[in-house]
């Protein structure tokens, strides 16, 4: 018997998919805990082709943010910030400081995928995360200079 999962299950699929399942664990189950629904031979053919049509996007989706990372990992940032003699910054470099420079290289990212391993206070060469998805992670270089 063919059900669409209206909620993730374990060792059977996630949301929104279509799969195939014994008809006592889709009746007995499933569909009165209403984890699923029953779907109809009729029917099949159209959740099907859905889901063909929903990975295509996804693939294309992770391929457009797969060379984005890949023209946010070469490219270098330079950000001027007033600072002291000693180097020391008059406060530090923000994510929204980040999220300007790159803009400017024509890269829209939301300040919450900036990340760095610690708070930039000072002049010099640093490296930040840029978590695009949960998955496509890449890194860039960033040199904080002093006006």
């Amino acid at each position: 018997m063919y059900i669409l999962l209206k909620q993730d299950i374990e060792k059977i699929g996630m949301q929104g998919n279509v799969v195939k399942v014994a008809d006592g664990y889709a009746v007995n189950f499933l569909v009165p805990k209403n984890l699923a629904v029953i779907i109809q031979e009729s029917e099949l053919k159209m959740y099907q082709n859905r889901q063909k049509k929903e990975s295509i996007s996804k693939e294309v989706l992770n391929s457009k943010l797969g060379m984005l990372a890949e023209r946010i990992k070469v490219i270098k940032l330079t950000i001027k910030k007033r600072s002291h003699d000693d180097g020391k910054l008059y406060g530090s470099v923000s994510t929204d400081d980040v999220v300007a420079a790159l803009k400017e290289k024509d890269i829209k990212i939301n300040k919450k995928q900036v990340s760095f391993e610690r708070t930039i206070r000072s002049t010099g060469e640093y490296t930040i995360t840029i978590k695009l998805t949960s998955k496509i992670v890449t890194n860039c270089h960033l040199n904080v200079t002093g006006k």
